[in-house]
């Protein structure tokens, strides 16, 4: 009788401790979402709250699902601390291709204690899968949306391959076109400027009758006439006198002229007149009368006649000339020998 004792009182008291021991765990079976299409995937979840120190094992095996319902994956399980106890979660994602109301029981998790092994079952979750509604009138459709998968950067170089090899080969293309335009224009600008034979004044008045006959600033083509006038006169002073001016600024032009005796102090001043109007007309969208207009290009015409360089060889008859020309190379030598002898030492200081 006392030996039988000895056994019994001990598993008595371990099976009240195990069965305390499960009341401080808390089961939870959930499902993310309670109806579905079939084919569609649901996630269920299964929670189990324990106190720390008590090892409780959640089910690896789900023979506790219903035949209809398949398993699709199941994830590792996941444990987190909430500070005397620990959340212990198992998720299953599952599908039912037939229709029907589906109870899933039976979920169990197993209570190790001292080498005793008590088990906790969970409340039972429900799953409906729902036909899906058929239109008889309309056309037919798909159960699902076509799913766009994203594309990787393995598809993108198989499929836009060629574009890619033409893409770089038209990079290293025009690379090597604005390399080659670069050299050109370093060479072009390190050549040698060559001048042409032809006396300076005399390209000057052409290009100056040309400016004439195309009457711009008759058709109030007030920046266009300036530019191309100011044009000939900085061309026609690198020409004669060695002045990069049409580099150079109203300003720094007029600076390499000064102290150097090329101009008299009237061709200086008159130069600078004709340079400052046509900078106002450029770049302050002055519009000069006729008369401002004529006397600029009479004047530029009178600064190349007085300026001219004496040449050598013989010069065109005077019938060839423009009468125009003629009257003012006339007036020209005309002033320039009466002005010499009032003061033949007069020079821009």
């Amino acid at each position: 009788m006392h030996k039988t004792l000895k056994y019994i009182i001990p598993l008595v008291l371990s099976v009240f401790f195990l069965a305390g021991k499960s009341q401080t765990v808390q089961l939870k079976a959930e499902l993310s979402r309670a109806a579905i299409l079939p084919g569609d995937t649901v996630t269920l979840s299964v929670t189990a709250q324990k106190p720390e120190g008590l090892n409780v094992k959640l089910p690896e095996y789900v023979d506790f699902l219903p035949e209809a319902i398949e398993l699709i994956q199941s994830y590792n399980l996941d444990s987190v601390k909430q500070g005397n106890q620990w959340l212990l979660k198992q998720a299953y994602v599952i599908t039912a291709f037939d229709s029907g109301f589906y109870e899933i029981s039976g979920i169990r998790a197993a209570i190790y204690h001292n080498g005793q092994v008590d088990s906790l079952q969970a409340a039972p979750v429900f799953l409906t899968v729902n036909l899906v509604e058929v239109d008889l009138q309309g056309e037919p459709k798909d159960i699902f949306a076509n799913e766009e998968a994203p594309i990787t950067f393995e598809e993108i170089v198989k499929r836009f391959y060629w574009y890619i090899i033409a893409f770089f080969v038209l990079l290293a293309a025009g690379i090597g076109y604005w390399y080659y335009l670069k050299k050109l224009r370093e060479r072009e600008a390190n050549a040698p400027v060559i001048k042409p034979k032809e006396p300076a004044h005399r390209i000057a008045i052409r290009e100056l009758d040309e400016l004439k006959a195309k009457k711009l600033w008759q058709q109030e083509k007030f920046k266009a006439f300036y530019t191309q006038l100011t044009n000939i006169l900085r061309k026609y002073l690198w020409l004669r006198y060695d002045v990069s001016a049409q580099e150079m600024t109203t300003d720094e032009i007029m600076d390499a002229f000064r102290g150097r005796g090329l101009l008299k102090v009237e061709q200086h001043q008159k130069l600078r007149e004709i340079l400052e109007l046509a900078d106002f007309v450029k770049f302050a969208k002055l519009k000069p009368d006729p008369d401002q207009n004529n006397k600029s290009f009479e004047e530029a015409l009178q600064f190349v006649i007085d300026t001219k360089k004496a040449v050598l060889e013989e010069t065109k008859p005077e019938s060839e000339q423009l009468p125009e020309v003629q009257e003012q190379e006339n007036k020209g030598q005309e002033s320039e020998g009466q002005a010499n002898h009032n003061n033949p030492n007069k020079s821009v200081s």
